[in-house]
């Protein structure tokens, strides 16, 4: 009988995991750890080893990882002029960023070890557990499953990294060299290979945490991400021309054709990267026919802890803020204090550093808006427009919102309108009123900054169906591409509102004569709408390589062009100095900023991949300067 226990990652996983294994503080992949591993009494039951194993999620789910990693989309350079920050502190490009945000890049990677670190652990100490073969054969599936999707996130944030496997101990000191992108992606896939052979079924495994079809669909996720791979991304993570365990890696098709089966790379040798987008529409194609995960209809149930754990959901982490396990995701989202949507949090001192670009909601609206005034933004009257596309009510806080304002006493019960964009007019120096925010994580019942009780979905099948109808256009299938998109995506999003004809007219569907080179534009920019503010903008924007992070930069930059020359904006134009200024010229546009300028594609290389820890480099002495990545 299914096992009911409760989703939350508790305190008591965290106390025996701890207890037991006996982590040390230390900074990053120290020679020095006093981890100890002959503690094997943890998992002398299966109680004991889930707990251990629910304390490797606790670290997964760490703000210091997802929080901060979230927080990286407020870079415009990283998201591609996607999302924003009307903060400061998280505002930028890398390079020019602020101190304070730039503690990001090495928290987000500490974490990320320290994750792994607990994982390998608990793979070392279940070796020898006594505890029915069949179900410890799960668990170290599920940790292995839990252990690709961090190195899946961290190759793509940094290239190369590190590939930790074993516990670090004194005889197996954690200093290691950046690996070859072929290691990293072969590791990826035989960890989820192992996983979809052995994680629990979905009637076996407890609600709330992934089963064997979520590694299957992350096989898909991880050949779409392989089949992007260009020139480009070698060489700004400085590994071409480098030897490395497989050997010399000169190109993409090199790196491709590595970690293509032997006995099937004669027959791909001319084109290599066909090999994975069939491996992804395979794993797609087993992941759907299974029935498993379905769209959740209406689409605004997926959000604000309407309903918690659906069955869209492929990976979607447990938070509660009755512990100290809540997430910071939706205070980093939430406009300024009390407001209709939090309206328990009295003060927020964190507002909106994710917000939402201007050319973002710009061109959602523009194609997805209401009929009869989605021509220009400026023709918007309210929110809600009941024929718009249903997830722009649901993704967006748009036009203005509702909030409190303290009387005399200090207590917040004064009604205010408070207006945004596009409401609010073009404003980029009013960091408080001139953005539209995400709505999807804002939560009704949070009462403080740093927690919410929200879970936070990594992985749905909305992502999977988009990266399956992307592969079947990419082998040459655009009509069935086309298809999936019509009879899901838009499907689902039309039959979202509360129109009064039933569906609503918008989200139409795509041309059924659409070239092959306009559904992979349009693929792109659809799941820049239906995966708004989730967190894929900092890895989608850069797995197409230098050429698509430069068109999405330009797009951005054109909107920018079109609000600040149309008359309607007009008032705004004497404050286009704040534009020049050099806090604020890389936070907002770049055909002014010299390093875009002087050479865009140089400038888009470098910014494929983030800096990798300078802290890193001056502690671990197999990482030298010479292997940052390029360009840092």
């Amino acid at each position: 009988m299914k096992n009911n226990i409760s989703m939350k990652f508790n305190y008591l996983a965290i106390i025996i995991f701890c207890a037991f294994t006996l982590f040390a503080s230390c900074d990053f992949l120290d020679e020095n750890p006093t981890t100890s591993l002959d503690k094997e009494s943890v998992f002398s039951s299966e109680a004991s080893a889930r707990a251990a194993l629910l304390g490797c999620y606790n670290q997964y789910a760490n703000n210091r990882y997802r929080g901060e990693l979230y927080e990286l989309n407020s870079s415009v350079i990283l998201s591609g002029g996607l999302v924003t920050s009307a903060n400061q502190i998280a505002a930028g490009v890398l390079d020019e960023i602020t101190p304070n945000a730039y503690r990001i890049v090495p928290n987000v990677y500490l974490q990320a070890y320290t994750a792994i670190e607990h994982i390998n652990v608990f793979l070392k100490n279940i070796e020898n557990s006594p505890i029915d073969a069949t179900v410890k054969n799960q668990n170290i599936a599920e940790a292995k499953f839990l252990r690709a999707v961090i190195f899946f996130d961290l190759v793509r944030l940094f290239g190369r990294v590190p590939l930790k496997i074993e516990p670090t101990t004194v005889n197996n000191p954690g200093n290691l060299p950046r690996a070859s992108l072929t290691d990293i992606y072969k590791q990826i896939i035989t960890d989820f290979t192992y996983a979809e052979a052995g994680m629990k079924d979905k009637d076996e495994q407890e609600i709330g945490f992934p089963h064997r079809l979520a590694a299957t669909a992350y096989l898909a996720k991880v050949y779409v991400q392989i089949a992007c791979l260009t020139d480009n991304h070698l060489e700004a993570t400085n590994e071409k021309g480098k030897i490395g365990a497989d050997g010399y890696v000169g190109s993409a098709n090199e790196l491709a054709t590595a970690l293509i089966p032997s006995d099937e790379q004669t027959l791909y040798a001319a084109e290599p990267q066909k090999y994975f987008w069939e491996e992804a529409v395979k794993k797609a194609e087993t992941v759907i026919a299974e029935h498993v995960y379905e769209l959740q209809t209406p689409f605004g149930n997926l959000w604000r802890g309407r309903t918690r754990n659906t069955a869209e959901s492929i990976f979607e982490i447990q938070y509660s803020s009755d512990f100290a396990s809540g997430t910071t995701i939706s205070g980093r989202t939430s406009p300024n204090q009390r407001t209709e949507f939090n309206p328990l949090m009295l003060n927020n001192s964190a507002t909106a550093r994710t917000a939402v670009d201007y050319a973002t909601f710009s061109r959602h609206w523009q194609k997805y808006g209401s009929d009869a005034k989605r021509e220009s933004v400026k023709k918007i009257s309210k929110n809600n427009e009941p024929d718009a596309d249903p997830r722009i009510n649901e993704s967006y806080v748009y036009f203005s919102y509702n909030a409190f304002s303290a009387d005399a006493n200090g207590v917040y019960n004064i009604p205010v309108v408070r207006n945004c964009y596009p409401q609010s007019g073009f404003l980029p120096h009013q960091k408080y009123s001139a953005f539209t925010y995400i709505k999807k994580h804002l939560d009704p019942l949070q009462t403080v900054t740093t927690y919410s009780h929200l879970n936070f979905i990594v992985y749905r099948y909305a992502d999977l169906l988009l990266l399956y109808a992307e592969s079947l256009n990419e082998l040459g299938r655009t009509g069935d591409a086309i298809a999936c998109i019509n009879s899901n995506i838009l499907d689902r999003a039309r039959r979202s509102g509360s129109f009064s004809a039933g569906q609503t007219p918008q989200p139409a569907d795509w041309n059924t004569s659409m070239t092959q080179e306009e559904v992979r534009e349009a693929i792109m920019e659809e799941r820049e709408y239906e995966l708004l503010g989730e967190g894929h903008e900092t890895f989608d924007v850069r797995r197409r390589g230098v050429a698509y992070l430069k068109n999405r930069i330009d797009i951005h930059d054109d909107w920018y062009e079109i609000l600040r020359e149309d008359p309607y904006w007009s008032y705004t134009k004497p404050r286009y100095t704040y534009f020049k200024a050099d806090s604020y010229i890389y936070h907002r546009v770049y055909r002014e900023y010299q390093p875009f300028v002087s050479n865009p594609l140089v400038f888009c290389k470098k910014h494929l991949f983030i800096p990798f820890p300078q802290k890193e480099i001056n502690l671990n002495s197999q990482i030298t300067a010479d292997d940052q990545n390029f360009g840092w």
